[in-house]
This record gives C-alpha cells, sequence and structure tokens, in this order.
C-alpha cells in the first residue's frame, strides 16, 4: 500500500560496539587500558525518493582513560593534568546530515550535495600521550559541498 511504496526508498544502519580491554599485571591491574571506549556506537538513516538522497547519522562513544605509564608506584590518573596528556576523556556524541541531487547522464551524472557535521555543534576532544600529547579539540560544526562527475 500507501505506507510501503513512502518506504521503499529507506534504509537503515545501526552499529555498536562493547569492548572491556583492561590491565592484567602491574600496578594498573584491574584496571582500563588507555584511550579506547568500553562503547561505540552509530545509527543511520538515509531516504532516496525520485533523484534526491537524504541522509542523517548519529555517532556516539563512551568516555575513555589516559592514566599514564604503569610504573611501579605510579598512580592511575583520572583528573586532568596540566599538559592535557592525563585524565579521564568524556564520551560525546555528533549528529551529521546531507541531502543529495543525482542529475543524471544528461549531466555526465553529475551529483551534487551539502551536509553539515556536528549539527548540534557539540564540543568534545581527544587526547594523545605521544610527542605531541595533549588535547585536541574534535571538529565543530561544519557545512560542505560535496560534487561529483563521472568520466
Amino acid at each position: 500500500g500507501q505506507l510501503s511504496d513512502a518506504l521503499a526508498g529507506l534504509q537503515l544502519s545501526m552499529t555498536y560496539t562493547w569492548t572491556e580491554a583492561t590491565a592484567r599485571a602491574g600496578v594498573f591491574a584491574g584496571r582500563d587500558l588507555p584511550l579506547y571506549s568500553r562503547q561505540v556506537g552509530s545509527f543511520g538513516a538515509r531516504y532516496a525518493i525520485d533523484r534526491w538522497t537524504f541522509n542523517a547519522d548519529l555517532f556516539a562513544q563512551s568516555g575513555q582513560r589516559s592514566p599514564g605509564t604503569p610504573t611501579e608506584g605510579a598512580a592511575y590518573v583520572t583528573a586532568e593534568d596540566p599538559t592535557g596528556r592525563l585524565g579521564d576523556i568524556p564520551g560525546y556524541s555528533t549528529l551529521a546530515v546531507r541531502a543529495g541531487y543525482d542529475f543524471g547522464p544528461a549531466l555526465h551524472d553529475l551529483k551534487l550535495a551539502i551536509g553539515v557535521k556536528n549539527v548540534l555543534d557539540r564540543r568534545y576532544y581527544t587526547r594523545s600521550t605521544d610527542n605531541n600529547g595533549g588535547k585536541f579539540v574534535g571538529q565543530p560544526r561544519t557545512v560542505y559541498l560535496q560534487g561529483t562527475i563521472g568520466f
């Protein structure tokens, strides 16, 4: 009927990963390993009708740990240190949307789209403990144009 016709162009996708990685020995035994999220998930929806395509994608991940080096007598750091290298990292989620149009063979399969990443402009960050260590701000709200052409 009418409902099934309207849903013909709808595609949904979902991912979820749960990981528990802990140190087995040493001063951090039983504690989370650094720089991974226990939970990571995504949900996507794509709807195509005629020459139009619309997408919405949600991504989320739980917090991470950056506790320091597990040397003898070391403390498992959870509070942020002055360098930004150590401490817990909050989880975050982002939403992205996109709309595209396919002009078809008459225009060499030209496809144009506009999209927005991090629609809600959520502030999030990651950490690194290498030579360039510290706190790195994630991508802010970003508007983009996209084009492809067949040849």
